[in-house]
């Protein structure tokens, strides 16, 4: 059987690697945040809203 990623299909990934990058960069921010969040949860701030 042969198993292989996609990415390399992927005409985004090939092409545009600036894009995977600043996709990546969002990821990294949405976890930072929805940690900080937390954090804050923890020491009562209660419900949060972004929006």
């Amino acid at each position: 059987m042969l198993v292989i990623r996609g990415d390399q299909f992927d005409p985004v990934v090939v092409n545009a690697k600036w894009l995977t990058h600043l996709g990546d960069a969002g990821d990294v921010f949405a976890l930072l945040l929805n940690r900080l969040l937390n954090k804050a949860r923890q020491f009562g701030a209660g419900n949060i809203r972004l929006l």
